[in-house]
Parts: C-alpha cells; sequence; structure tokens
C-alpha cells in the first residue's frame, strides 16, 4: 500500500518543525561548522548525534515503544536534514573546497 500524500506532508511538517527547535536550541548549521572550525569536526559532531538518534529508534523498536519510536524517527530525519541543508544550502560546498584546497597546499612533495 502506497503512503498517501496528506501523510508525507504531515510528516514532512513534523520534520521541519523538528528542525527549527533544533535550530532554535543549537543555532543553524553554519553556527554549528564555524564554532566547530572544520569540515571533520562539523562531520564527527553531526555523525554522533545521528548515531545517538538512530540508537534511540532502535531503543524504542526493542521495547515496542510506537509513540517513542515516532518521535525518534522524526528527530533523526531532522539530524539527516540539518546535514543536507549544510551541505546544499549552507557553507558546506564552500568548506568541501576551501578544505580540500589546505590538503593540497600542505602535502609534502
Amino acid at each position: 500500500m502506497r503512503p498517501r500524500e496528506e501523510e508525507f506532508g504531515n510528516l514532512a511538517k513534523k520534520v521541519w518543525a523538528e528542525r527549527l527547535y533544533q535550530v532554535a536550541i543549537y543555532g543553524t548549521e553554519k553556527t554549528q561548522y564555524e564554532d566547530l572550525g572544520t569540515l571533520a569536526g562539523y562531520y564527527t559532531q553531526k555523525l554522533a548525534v545521528l548515531m545517538e538518534e538512530v540508537g534511540e529508534v532502535a531503543r524504542a523498536v526493542l521495547e515496542c515503544d510506537t509513540e517513542n519510536l515516532k518521535a525518534e524517527l522524526i528527530q533523526s530525519m531532522a539530524v539527516c536534514a540539518a546535514i543536507y541543508e549544510f551541505v546544499t544550502l549552507d557553507q558546506g560546498p564552500t568548506a568541501f573546497k576551501q578544505e580540500s584546497q589546505l590538503r593540497v597546499e600542505n602535502e609534502v612533495p
């Protein structure tokens, strides 16, 4: 059975609301990247957060806790959306280019 379009719209709204909550607490992805100072630091932090959320999804599945599972899935999707925002909209492309150039410039011949 295919999901209905309105169900997907409701899901997107919930993920968006969670993203707004995350931004209110932690700041924008650009700000987080700038605070951490490196692309590696940013991605390390984001992967740690994502893995923590996925762990909470797993716990909810194992405990058969449907309500908590829904909430944790939304939070996991919002973290993925944050990374996507950074890569496509914020400083991701610029940061990739700058850090790649620095690596090339600092390589020992």
